[in-house]
């Protein structure tokens, strides 16, 4: 897995979290997560996630499938 699909995947996960949170079913707050492009994702983050997931992705080892 890349950084660049890393990060998309981190931050697919942390909106669909941070929907459920305000209470929309899983497979709703997975499907919004799915549908909208990752730009509109990452603007719809607070800066703390998006730090972490920054983090994550730019520590994580670059491994190839």
């Amino acid at each position: 897995m890349t950084n660049r699909t890393l990060l998309v995947a981190l931050t697919k996960r942390a909106l669909a979290k941070q929907l459920m949170r305000a209470g929309s079913p899983k497979k709703e707050a997975e499907a919004v997560a799915a549908r909208l492009p990752h730009r509109q994702l990452w603007a719809k983050l607070p800066a703390h996630v998006k730090f972490q997931i920054t983090w994550k992705a730019a520590t994580s080892r670059k491994t190839q499938p």
